[in-house]
């Protein structure tokens, strides 16, 4: 009989952590080396253990899914890292792929598809379903186009005071922020309302909500 894949599995949902420590439980194929509530508990599991596989939830406390797979990555680890969520962004999305997860997984994903998930990526192969990873992809790159052309357009200063006002800070404090005068901040603004053709900073912070989507 063949060596069981060696998993741990880390939620920060007492609820999901268990299913998960049941499920992989269930399959004599599998051994479960541990079950944590916090990402820095499970990345300390994965340098002492060296598990084959680590199911890992996006969102938790101390370290999150994808800062746990950047960290295990930096130690050249051989674990093959999964990740759950009830929800991915673009960003997770994109970080994911970066730093080499081996699949990404909803968390209504049926049982079954999660134990075929942990014997193919044990087997060196991949999960990474297109319709996820192609979206997202092209999402953030546009993203980013456009804050280029942001930064293309507006001085490196112009740039700091455009999102510091997105979030609605007051021209005093930015001013204190950045240690300039109040004086200062509305002459920047007013060159940023000329360059980016708007006349308010209303429509600067609908604008930079634009640029987020």
């Amino acid at each position: 009989m063949p060596d069981p894949i060696r998993v741990i599995t880390a939620d920060d949902h007492p609820v999901v952590l268990m299913g998960l420590r049941s499920l992989v439980e269930s399959d004599p194929g599998l051994a479960l080396v541990g079950g944590f509530t916090d990402g820095a508990e499970a990345f300390a599991c994965i340098r002492d253990q060296q598990p084959d596989v680590a199911v890992l939830d996006v969102n938790m406390p101390t370290m999150g899914g994808v800062s746990v797979l950047q960290s295990v990555r930096a130690t050249n680890s051989s674990c093959r890292i999964i990740l759950l969520a009830a929800h991915f962004s673009d960003d997770d999305i994109v970080a994911a792929v970066q730093f080499g997860a081996r699949c990404i997984m909803p968390k209504d994903a049926v049982a079954g598809d999660l134990i075929k998930c942990i014997r193919t990526v044990a087997g060196g192969a991949t999960c990474l379903p297109p319709n996820l990873l192609r979206p997202a992809m092209a999402r953030v790159e546009e993203r980013q186009r456009r804050h280029r052309w942001l930064e293309e357009l507006l001085t490196a200063r112009e740039y700091e005071i455009f999102a510091l006002a997105a979030t609605g800070l007051p021209n005093k404090v930015m001013a204190g922020q950045i240690g300039v005068t109040e004086g200062t901040i509305k002459l920047h603004l007013n060159n940023i309302y000329t360059k980016l053709e708007i006349s308010s900073r209303g429509e600067l912070v609908r604008l930079a909500r634009s640029l987020e989507t």
